[in-house]
């Protein structure tokens, strides 16, 4: 439903923007690691009022992989300044669905980490350097 790859569901657990159904560290049966359904929703309720949606990526946007490969920064730090609204302009990709639609800034990303906001969290200002 997200669009997203493990890895990137991992970091949204535990950001706190997916739930699992069972909270668990040893369960390993499926339904142990569901996500609850509620915060599903809630994500991509975020993820589709984040931005505008663009038909051609702006040549300063990049998908979050992209991004992170770029800034050499944690997908993890990206997501945070991406749920906590950190980057100042954040598009949608027409005919892409969840996060694999989201384009953010490189240099956006490099400019917070250079100054972050006060409420950001030490994964993102352990990259000020």
């Amino acid at each position: 439903m997200l669009s997203a790859s493990r890895p990137i569901v991992a970091e949204l657990i535990s950001l706190g923007q997916l739930t699992r159904i069972q909270d668990h560290g040893q369960l390993q049966s499926k339904l142990g690691k569901s996500i609850d359904g509620r915060s599903v929703q809630r994500t991509l309720k975020f993820i589709e009022g984040v931005g505008p949606l663009v038909e051609e990526p702006p040549e300063t946007h990049v998908h979050l992989a992209k991004a992170a490969e770029k800034t050499r920064v944690t997908l993890r730090a990206i997501l945070e300044m991406l749920f906590g609204q950190f980057l100042p302009t954040v598009f949608r990709l027409q005919g892409c669905h969840g996060l694999e639609a989201v384009l953010v800034s490189p240099d956006e990303i490099t400019a917070c980490i250079a100054d972050p906001p006060p409420d950001a969290s030490d994964e993102i200002r352990f990259w000020m350097g």
